[in-house]
């Protein structure tokens, strides 16, 4: 799965450090890690969003869902089986209070 801002904020500038370096053999382990971390960071920020508490936090919370948009936890939690999926369209359809 690729996550963009892994691409942007670790994979690319980690990638043009090897090339600096000339280490070109790296690149392919940096995007590998740079993917990966991507990942790690926007499902704690849709966790946050999701189950956050803004105050301390710092941002709002629930802004994401609130929008009806299609965050990375939320597309894993779909993928997941037909439960959750089931879950998750119900709660698309309800109205908020």
């Amino acid at each position: 799965m690729v996550v963009k801002s892994g691409r942007y904020t670790i994979h690319r500038p980690l990638a043009l450090g090897a090339l600096l370096a000339r280490r070109t053999e790296l690149t392919e382990v940096f995007e590998e890690y740079g993917e990966a971390l991507g990942e790690v960071f926007q499902l704690r920020d849709d966790l946050i969003d999701a189950f956050g508490d803004g105050r301390a936090s710092g941002k709002p919370a629930g802004l994401d869902f609130g929008r009806g948009k299609t965050t990375l936890l939320l597309s894993l939690a779909i993928r997941s089986d037909a439960g959750t999926r089931s879950l998750v369209e119900r709660c698309e359809t309800a109205p908020l209070r």
